[in-house]
């Protein structure tokens, strides 16, 4: 090569890095610009006052140190489904069951609690104990349905999941541990030893929220620094592969399943003993589903699933704030939640698709 050629062939190369630059400031940008544009339209379809009702939402979040410690209470159960869902997807498992393990926890920690009355500070553990093996059970019928019959575990999961509810609802309708006094379809109020510990006076925020975070950062250093996290991750990466090297994949299959529902599980007691301190056939607003997203909009990292948690927390909590100030209904926050999630996966599809012109010249 010529000393002309060499030179012609850096300078394209720099002139591609500062493009390369300005495309990787330019996709958060759009990313951040499609969300805001997206969430104005919904404001503006409910007939609201669109700066009012962007304020009433940064207000109803984070506005407060109420509105900050509600945010987060609202956050622990997405962070546990979000790490859930993000455990078994590193391993290409499709764990849609989250909101059905989260029931299938929250039954086993009642149970629990039920069954082996127990000072508070052996309580909690046990509960949580209770909780994580009830999903984990629950998440291990899709494993072995996958590994014995070749059932495909999002067929499986998402039947399991109303499978859940439905027995719930034995339970409560008139069924042995429904609350006598009330019409609804829930239980008497947990004995006080079993409420999780508050950690603000005067708010719902409990240790639930130690439990989550502990929990991703487990998640992170599994997947990071173990051996079977490096099998899961060298079997998501090419299964069969995988199978041909280590030999038989179900057992990894079967721990990845039961330790993705025994953290959905985790949320689930954390919802009854935590902020209803009750057991009730609504006890969900959806977290498992919602898990499903927050996990695809982080690509899987268990920091962004912190603070995506944090973000749809607060969204969440800030719904009656709207509906009061701005007269947006409650409802909308699910569906910013929806268009903040399209906006990162339109941004994303732009930046892969650089990124793939990028190696194609290279």
């Amino acid at each position: 090569m010529t000393v002309e050629a060499a030179l012609a062939s850096e300078r394209s190369r720099i002139r591609e890095m500062a493009t390369w630059g300005r495309l990787a400031l330019r996709v958060p940008a759009l990313t951040l610009l499609l969300a805001v544009t997206s969430i104005a339209g919904v404001f503006w379809i409910a007939g609201a006052d669109i700066p009012a009702a962007f304020a009433a939402l940064a207000e109803g979040a984070f506005g407060s140190q109420h509105a900050i410690l509600e945010t987060l209470t609202r956050a622990i159960p997405l962070m546990l489904t979000g790490a859930s869902v993000a455990f078994a997807a590193r391993a290409r498992l499709w764990n849609i069951g989250a909101e059905g393990q989260l029931f299938a926890g929250a039954i086993a920690g009642y149970a629990m609690a039920r069954t082996v009355p127990a000072p508070g500070w052996i309580a909690f553990p046990m509960i949580l104990f209770a909780g994580f093996a009830g999903g984990a059970a629950y998440a291990g019928l899709a494993g072995v349905l996958k590994v014995r019959r070749g059932v495909s575990e999002v067929i499986s999961t998402v039947m399991l999941n109303y499978i859940a509810l439905l027995v719930l609802s034995l339970l409560l309708l008139n069924g042995p541990w429904s609350d006598p006094g009330s019409a609804y379809e829930q239980t008497a109020l947990v004995p006080k030893a079993t409420e999780f510990p508050l950690l603000a006076a005067h708010s719902h925020l409990h240790a639930g929220l130690l439990v989550a975070l502990a929990a991703c950062a487990a998640i992170h250093f599994i997947i990071g620094r173990t051996s079977l996290g490096y099998d899961i991750r060298a079997f998501g990466l090419n299964p069969t592969a995988f199978a041909a090297k280590m030999g038989n994949s179900s057992r990894l299959v079967l721990i990845v399943m039961a330790i993705s529902g025994g953290l959905a599980g985790l949320a689930g007691v954390g919802e009854v003993f935590g902020t209803h301190h009750r057991l009730l056939s609504g006890i969900s607003a959806g977290y498992g589903y919602t898990g499903i997203s927050l996990a695809i909009l982080v690509r899987l990292n268990q920091l962004g699933i912190v603070i995506g948690s944090i973000l749809f927390g607060g969204i969440v909590s800030a719904a009656i704030k709207m509906q009061i100030l701005a007269g947006v209904p409650s409802a909308a926050s699910y569906l910013i939640q929806a268009l903040i999630l399209l906006a990162f996966l339109v941004a994303g599809a732009a930046w892969e698709r650089h990124q793939g012109g990028r190696g194609h010249v290279e």
